[in-house]
């Protein structure tokens, strides 16, 4: 799972990539990809969740890498 945020400067949405390489949005189970979201329990409760049930990014949108400590 290749987590990531997508979208305009200041109002960038959590997202994934996806196998095909496409970026699905992630929105409606995390606010961020950051603090409790990067905790042991959520990345299970992400990794469990069915990705070919995810809304598909539409067009090219700006991606913002995530850095892990």
């Amino acid at each position: 799972m290749k987590l990531l945020r997508y979208g305009l400067v200041g109002h960038e949405k959590p997202g994934l990539l996806d196998d095909d390489g496409n970026i699905r949005d992630l929105s409606a189970h995390a606010d961020d990809i950051a603090g409790d979201v990067l905790s042991d329990e959520s990345l299970f409760k992400l990794a469990a969740l069915n990705v070919g049930d995810l809304p598909i990014v539409d067009g090219n949108p700006r991606l913002e890498p995530v850095y892990l400590a």
